[in-house]
């Protein structure tokens, strides 16, 4: 993973379909080498769009001490992305954080020299929230998909059973407040799209599915025909939750 200073300022160039390519920049708060569905979801996105021939930033906390701007590989494609400084989060066993207050600093500069045609979150609690802010005031569009569940997130936070239930209605409050300066607003699951359009009050959210790779399951020549697995949960490593 090498350092590369960013000055993507010039007009991407070909042709996609009979237009342009898109300079897009996806913010998350947690990307690869993290282990989890958002993480896996914004490294496919970014991945999908570049092999079809757009130009991808991300922006991401470093995943240790080491921060800036490099060239990373990420399923044999070379992304831009920008790592901000970040912070281990002392009730997880690897998730770090930027400290808010910091994110918009950092976060315009970046802005200002990739020029993206849009901005897309994964997230509004903190990345996501502060770079929102800088490509509004910017006049940059901005598309924000909700992978987050307040009932996920809180489980690594020391809130008790009595306090959970007004911690959560401030946890959607808190998302609205972000993705009402989104353009458009996706999620995984029309489930998911429920409770983010009632926190919005009536604000259309779209259920876009994550899709899946159906070539990847196909059955094995000479697979024994009661040889059946199904499996539908969250993907993440066991974390250290306070006791």
């Amino acid at each position: 993973m090498s350092e590369d200073a960013t000055t993507a300022t010039a007009e991407p160039t070909g042709a996609t379909g009979g237009s342009r390519p898109l300079r897009v920049l996806i913010a998350a708060d947690t990307f690869p080498p993290d282990v989890n569905g958002a993480a896996t979801f914004a490294e496919q996105l970014a991945v999908g769009l570049a092999e079809r021939g757009h130009e991808v930033h991300v922006v991401a906390p470093a995943s240790s001490a080491h921060h800036g701007t490099f060239d990373e590989e990420h399923r044999g494609v070379t992304l831009t992305v920008h790592r901000l400084k970040s912070y281990k989060w002392p009730w997880h066993a690897w998730l770090r954080f930027v400290w808010p207050w910091s994110v918009r600093k950092w976060t315009g500069p970046i802005l200002d020299a990739v020029q993206p045609d849009v901005v897309h979150i994964q997230s509004h609690i903190v990345i996501g929230r502060g770079i929102v802010q800088e490509a509004h005031e910017r006049g940059i569009r901005v598309v924000g998909t909700n992978h987050f569940m307040p009932e996920n997130l809180l489980e690594y936070t020391p809130f008790g059973r009595f306090t959970l239930p007004i911690a959560l209605k401030i946890a959607w409050n808190d998302a609205a407040k972000t993705y009402r300066l989104a353009d458009a607003i996706t999620t995984p699951t029309v489930l998911a799209a429920d409770y983010l359009r009632k926190a919005i009050a009536g604000q259309q959210v779209l259920a876009i599915s994550c899709g899946i790779d159906a070539s990847r399951y196909t059955a094995r020549p000479g697979r024994p025909a009661t040889n059946e697995i199904v499996f539908v949960g969250r993907v993440a490593p066991p974390s250290c939750r306070p006791t």
